[in-house]
């Protein structure tokens, strides 16, 4: 009888191991086999290498240990004391580090794809070429560290601080930036395709070169941002904050900048064909050669704007504020100016055939360079 039960009950048994039973070699000889390293002091041990997947290490006392090339894949790292652990070639896919406290540790090229780091304290890391896809980096501090080539595609970042981070070149695409905390951050030249960054705060950040097209930024803070050559195309920036901001050569193509603020920004030879600039603060703007065939900036408040050179053939510019705006040698074929404001703007060399009835010329240099007593009837030319 009892054989005949014998493989039933083994089966049974072996099932009803627990989880941590099939951690890494390393993690069953420091626990004694159980795998449970729970508040275990290992500050300063030499673990490189060592296979420690699946350990229960939560508030272990870590600092200072080398973990380089160590496999921690699925391990427990809840609120361990891992400052100044260098963790250069880990493996820690799928870990779990909520609030862990890693400041100041080294973990270039480690694997944290899919793990949790909610809350984590990451300040002034070095991780050089870290993968971080899908991680989720919600609230983390990243204040200071330096992460350039970073790949953090699907992250989340909600809430997280980059503030003076070094993520050039970093990879993050599609990842979420919402309430992101990043004055003064470095991305240069960083992908940032299709992010979700609205609400993000990038005040004075580096963000040269960078690619965002079809990103999210609506209401973000990116006042005195550094955007020379950026790719924002198709992107929705409403209600975004650009006031002095760089934008030289940047392409906006198709975007969307209804409502946003762009005073005094530099646009110049902007690419911005069909962008949306409806009732946006655009006062004081610099857009030398600027490229805005057929953009849209019903609306828009350009007062004092400087605009010479720029190419506006086919754009929308009814009820516009252009008082005292620099329109000279603008390209400016079938514009519609029709209830604009172009009280003392100047026109001069001004080439086109303009739409501006109702348009508000007085004190305004006509496109033959006479000065308007009202209209420029019969001047807009080719």
């Amino acid at each position: 009888m009892i054989r005949r039960f014998l493989p039933g009950l083994l089966l049974a048994l072996f099932f009803a191991l627990p989880a941590h039973a099939g951690c890494g070699e390393w993690a069953k000889r420091l626990s004694g086999g159980t795998c449970d390293l729970r508040g275990k002091d290992l500050a300063g041990v030499d673990l490189s290498g060592q296979d420690l997947s699946g350990a229960d290490l939560q508030r272990a006392k870590l600092t200072g240990a080398n973990l380089s090339g160590a496999d921690l894949s699925e391990a427990k790292l809840n609120d361990a004391e891992m400052e100044r652990v260098n963790l250069v070639d880990a493996k820690l896919r799928r870990a779990k580090l909520r609030n862990v406290k890693l400041r100041r540790a080294e973990l270039g090229k480690a694997d944290f794809r899919d793990t949790d780091l909610y809350r984590a304290d990451l300040r002034e890391i070095r991780a050089e070429r870290i993968l971080l896809a899908e991680a989720n980096l919600e609230k983390a501090d990243l204040r200071e560290a330096r992460m350039t080539r970073a790949v953090l595609n699907g992250a989340s970042l909600r809430g997280a601080r980059i503030e003076k981070t070094q993520l050039s070149e970093a990879r993050l695409e599609r990842a979420d930036l919402r309430d992101l905390k990043g004055a003064r951050a470095i991305l240069k030249s960083a992908n940032l395709e299709r992010v979700d960054g609205r609400g993000a705060h990038l005040k004075g950040a580096d963000l040269q070169g960078v690619d965002a097209e079809y990103a999210n930024l609506q209401g973000a803070d990116l006042d005195g941002a550094h955007l020379r050559g950026a790719n924002l195309a198709h992107a929705k920036l409403q209600g975004i904050h650009l006031e002095r901001a760089d934008l030289r050569d940047a392409k906006l193509g198709q975007a969307n900048l209804r409502d946003a603020r762009l005073e005094r920004a530099v646009l110049r030879n902007v690419r911005a064909k069909r962008a949306d600039f409806r009732d946006a603060e655009m006062e004081y703007v610099e857009a030398n050669d600027a490229r805005l065939e057929r953009a849209d900036l019903r609306g828009a408040d350009l007062q004092r704007a400087v605009l010479r050179d720029a190419h506006l053939d086919d754009a929308d510019l009814r009820d516009a504020n252009l008082r005292n705006a620099d329109l000279r040698s603008a390209r400016i074929d079938d514009v519609e100016l029709r209830g604009a404001n172009l009280q003392g703007a100047d026109l001069e060399g001004a080439r086109g055939e303009a739409e501006a009835r109702g348009a508000r010329l007085d004190g305004a240099t006509c496109p033959s360079g006479q000065r308007s007593d009202g209209d420029c009837d019969g001047e807009w030319r080719r």
